[in-house]
């Protein structure tokens, strides 16, 4: 799943066409083949891509926390380290009982930083502002009309 989700992300961001991608992966901890998933990971460190990893359930979550490498760099099978950090991993037992925004909050937050250390590393800087063109998207000019 990985690999498909950097398949849409590989090229889909220049200076013209600003976008990225995030990925939401919920998993009860196991991973099939940990070198496969780095090597993966790795690779998609150099595209507009976030992976966000909820682990649901009681397992051992320590390959996750690996894959979160926010401690210790992830290194692939041919010694390539990562270029920066995509993945963000979040035990959902950790939020049982709280308010489902707290949960929502751990698991958005570190989108913002991830997505402009990709910008700074391929050189993309904000474009201008465009107006929005709500009638290509099938607005009705009455739903845009604010009564005052």
């Amino acid at each position: 799943v990985i690999r498909l989700a950097a398949d849409y992300a590989r090229n889909a961001c220049t200076q013209q066409s600003q976008q990225y991608f995030s990925l939401l992966i919920i998993t009860d901890g196991i991973i099939n083949d940990m070198s496969l998933t780095i090597d993966e990971i790795v690779a998609a460190t150099e595209l507009p891509l976030s992976i966000i990893i909820v682990g649901v359930g009681e397992a051992d979550f320590s390959d996750m926390d690996r894959l979160d490498a926010d401690d210790v760099p992830l290194i692939d099978t041919h010694g390539n380290v990562m270029k920066r950090d995509i993945v963000q991993f979040v035990p959902f037992s950790k939020f049982a009982g709280a308010d489902a925004t707290e949960l929502a909050a751990e698991t958005l937050e570190e989108i913002p930083r991830q997505l402009v250390s990709y910008m700074a590393l391929k050189g993309i800087t904000p474009n201008k502002p465009t107006q929005l063109n709500a009638f290509k998207m099938g607005v009705e000019r009455s739903q845009l009309e604010i009564e005052t």
